[in-house]
């Protein structure tokens, strides 16, 4: 079997959204949620194409955080990036500019993800990845999306990517973990 490349998004909801019943219909087109978590799956054919269409799964996100975020705590859109390109370099990033996870709040470009962190990221070879893979294009979109909303604009949104060694995590690969975050901020008390 073909794995797939794929979207999360982890919601911390005070209340059930009902997202279970809500996405039942579009299990078959590899869109799955245990309630709290959706997983949007995209096969190779499929990420080629979408880029340029409207998507029903991109379409799905957009609903699904419209619907969601003002019941979640903290939300996290993310997804995982093979990073075995990086090879005998992993060692070098894990110790250096990938040691913790890169994470910017304050935000130079609301559409594009990398556009933040050209002035981050040193490694020409992370950035190849981040410029070339068809899920930072829609997670480009997503983010665009969150960036410009019209609802639920007190939450705090931050973008983080790590580096994940796949003899750490117990991975297939290394990977990039890139993530979009989104956070209730609670009243100073």
């Amino acid at each position: 079997m073909i794995e797939q490349e794929w979207i999360g998004i982890q919601f911390n909801l005070d209340r059930d959204m009902e997202l279970k019943s809500w996405l039942e219909k579009y299990k078959n087109k590899g869109i799955k949620t245990d309630g709290e978590h959706i997983r949007i799956e995209f096969g190779k054919n499929e990420l080629k194409q979408i880029v340029n269409e409207d998507s029903i799964k991109i379409n799905l996100i957009k609903t699904a955080l419209r619907r969601c975020l003002n019941n979640s705590a903290y939300t996290n859109i993310y997804t995982y990036l093979n990073a075995e390109s990086v090879g005998e370099n992993r060692l070098i990033l894990l110790n250096g500019e990938f040691s913790k996870p890169i994470r910017i709040e304050e935000f130079e470009n609301k559409n594009s993800i990398l556009g933040n962190y050209k002035s981050k990221i040193e490694s020409t070879k992370i950035q190849k990845i981040l410029r070339t893979s068809k899920l930072m294009r829609i997670m480009d979109d997503i983010f665009d999306y969150v960036s410009n909303r019209e609802f639920e604009q007190s939450q705090k949104m931050t973008l983080e990517i790590g580096y994940e060694d796949k003899e750490e995590w117990g991975t297939k690969t290394d990977n990039l973990n890139v993530s979009i975050q989104l956070e209730i901020l609670q009243d100073a008390e």
